[in-house]
């Protein structure tokens, strides 16, 4: 069984192919908060501009990624390949969807619809990316010196 998130299910789903391909069963639960929501507090994190990392239509007026969300159906997605697709919009669908799931033979997803960043801040932890040591915005500026922190608290190998 995996639970991935909608974005990485959207790199990544060619396994559940392999696994019809090779009769194989596999159980991945979708958390759908329509796109790279990890990406995308990582970002905020780091002083950049919120940009390109959710599943959002282009505005006309604007001619941003701001419009309306792009609602996609994975349940179906696995379908197209073989696989038994179910959606869970509560809890009560997603334990109903989880039985179900278990019974089945073959492959299945689920695709759990969930608010989009309803994850945790930092995920309780730190990742160490490429900040931008000198900028003129406040925020990156924050995040650098808060990355040479982190770095100087990191356990040397």
């Amino acid at each position: 069984m995996a639970v991935v998130g909608d974005g990485a299910y959207t790199m990544l789903h060619t396994e559940l192919l392999t696994s019809i391909q090779e009769g194989r069963k596999i159980i991945v639960v979708v958390l759908d908060n329509s796109g790279y929501q990890c990406i995308d507090n990582l970002q905020g994190s780091q002083g950049i501009e919120h940009f390109g990392n959710e599943w959002k239509t282009r505005d006309e007026k604007s001619g941003r990624l701001s419009g309306e969300s792009v609602r996609v159906d994975y349940a179906k997605n696995a379908e197209s390949w073989g696989a038994v697709g179910l959606r869970a919009g509560t809890p009560e669908e997603f334990r109903e969807a989880m039985k179900r799931a278990l019974a089945e033979r073959g492959s299945v997803v689920v695709d759990a619809k969930v608010a989009p960043k309803s994850m945790t801040g930092g995920y309780e932890s730190w990742w160490r990316v490429g900040t931008a040591e000198i900028s003129d915005k406040p925020e990156v500026a924050k995040a650098a010196k808060d990355m040479k922190e982190q770095a100087a608290k990191a356990r040397k190998f």
